[in-house]
């Protein structure tokens, strides 16, 4: 692939394997920053990356995980949407999760959660990775092969993740069946989560 400019970054799967002269051609074409598919703005230089992610009070991230795909819920005007983002953040596709708050709220949120992670609780966390991935590569071993993402990556994360939140080793197996990465999986990237939501269900389940 060499004619970028017809490229969908977001959908162009000859980008999979090397992105980098993509990524070079962005650049040459703005140190800084520029627009490619989707009317996203590319930022491609450090400092301006940088300084966009100190700048909370002039970018949001309301719409870090749907990205372009799930438009803003409203029409922007003028130049400042703040107000319009917070009337309107609650149609905002997964708005009550960290990631897609802004501060105050995302402050205040962290804040708490951080309250989890503490010294004690993430070296037990780590005595508890050794384990995990001992038992998920013994899935596969065998085989002598497998296929990274769905059969040691995916399961790997959710569950270092469950175990920090507190989520006991008896309800694991759910928590992969949720997120498609049960152990009937392994041997193939395609994974069928049992709930169309699963960060619903988890939500749910560790409030219980």
């Amino acid at each position: 692939m060499t004619d970028f400019e017809s490229v969908d970054y977001f959908t162009d799967q000859s980008l999979v394997a090397d992105p980098q002269p993509y990524f070079d051609y962005l650049r040459s074409r703005h140190p800084t920053a520029c627009p490619i598919s989707n009317g996203v703005l590319a930022v491609t230089g450090w400092e301006a990356a940088n300084a966009i992610y100190r700048d909370v009070e002039s970018y949001s991230s309301c719409i870090a995980v749907g990205g372009p795909f799930t438009p803003l819920p409203f029409t922007p005007e003028g130049d400042d949407i703040t107000d319009q983002i917070e009337q309107h953040r609650s149609a905002v596709p997964m708005s009550e999760h960290m990631i897609t708050m802004d501060p105050p709220e995302h402050t205040d949120t962290r804040s708490v959660l951080s309250r989890l992670l503490t010294p004690k609780r993430l070296k037990e966390n780590e005595d508890f990775m050794w384990r995990l991935a001992d038992r998920h590569i013994d899935q596969f071993i065998n085989d002598g092969k497998c296929e990274f993402l769905g059969a040691y990556a995916r399961p790997f994360s959710l569950i270092v993740i469950a175990d920090l939140l507190g989520v006991p080793e008896e309800d694991h197996e759910q928590f992969r069946a949720a997120f498609g990465t049960s152990a009937s999986d392994i041997g193939s990237f395609e994974h069928t989560p049992i709930t169309e939501d699963p960060l619903g269900w988890a939500d749910e389940k560790i409030a219980a």
